[in-house]
């Protein structure tokens, strides 16, 4: 029989293992970061701002030891002028290039300027319409200053938006454990979590909407009474899941049995890799045994049979 300092382990890192997955699923661009060990992703848009004294869409004129010359400014934040210099720190130089475009939020009272961002955060832009797309959105966010509230209402219309980047970047914002600066009220998790299952929307929007109910019990509440839905996306399920798992939430009994039960392939792998926690819930039991004894996928059945083990080394 395995100790309860064992036992607590093994919890923390099937939880951990279904998290780093709905990670995954919320946004795509955590794939990367998570598998090859790189540095963690942007801090959020709106933390980066407020250190910024000039926020602007520039081109990169020349890059020299210890400067960068930019020109064709348009200044969003400040009066830096169509023209101006940067400083460049060997030790955090970005990669840019002469005839570059990216987005400069920048420290400092007068050229020349400071970088706020990190090497890793800072936006390129390749074209003129993903220049554009970004100044409007970015008025948005500056308009919302450290507005709790108009800051989630900026980021809530990028995740609905169809501009994959402005969502991702929106989410990660929203769900950034580090720091969590913009509360959500339970009322727009719950809303978010409907959004979540809703079929008729687009996929990404769906699972970045889970990201954000997933926040609060109430959020997950709600997701976890969607597992019952014939047609719940299987990586809001999963969100759904271990975000229970992680906040202890009340019915993930239920939603456990209801995922392991479900016709869906992917939903019951999702359910399976908690199941064993939740064994001695008859209905959990129920559908463990029923997956163990015929599902038609082995790897299932044989996820299953680890499940009833892990819940007999817990009695």
């Amino acid at each position: 029989m395995s100790s309860h300092r064992d036992l607590a382990q093994r919890w923390i890192a099937t939880v951990a293992a279904l998290a780093g997955l709905a990670a995954v699923c919320v946004a795509p661009g955590a794939r990367a970061q998570m598998g090859h060990g790189l540095p963690p992703p942007a801090r959020p848009l709106h933390l980066r701002l407020a250190e910024a004294d000039v926020v602007a869409i520039a081109s990169v004129e020349r890059v020299e030891i210890g400067r960068i010359a930019l020109r064709d400014v348009r200044a969003l934040r400040g009066a830096p002028g169509e023209r101006f210099e940067i400083k460049r720190a060997p030790s955090r130089a970005p990669a840019l290039a002469e005839g570059d475009q990216a987005l400069f939020l920048l420290a400092g009272a007068r050229a020349p300027y400071l970088m706020v961002d990190e090497p890793r955060e800072l936006l390129r832009l390749s074209d003129a319409a993903q220049r554009e797309r970004w100044q409007a959105a970015l008025a948005s966010l500056l308009g919302a200053g450290d507005d709790p509230d108009a800051l989630l209402q900026a980021y809530l219309a990028w995740i609905d938006g169809d501009d994959a980047e402005l969502r991702e970047a929106a989410t990660r914002a929203l769900t950034d454990r580090r720091v969590l600066a913009v509360e959500i009220p339970p009322a727009v998790a719950v809303r978010r979590a409907a959004i979540a299952l809703d079929a008729g929307r687009p996929e990404e929007v769906r699972r970045s909407s889970a990201g954000v109910a997933s926040l609060t019990l109430e959020g997950v509440a709600a997701l976890l009474a969607g597992m019952a839905r014939a047609d719940i996306d299987p990586a809001v399920a999963q969100i759904a899941l271990a975000s229970g798992g992680m906040q202890r939430a009340p019915g993930m009994p239920a939603a456990t049995a209801r995922a392991v039960a479900h016709a869906n392939p992917e939903v019951r792998r999702a359910g399976l890799a908690l199941a064993g926690w939740f064994a001695a819930d008859p209905a959990v039991r129920a559908a463990v045994e029923r997956v163990a004894k015929s599902d038609p996928d082995p790897d299932l059945r044989t996820q299953a049979e680890r499940a009833l083990r892990d819940a007999a080394e817990r009695r």
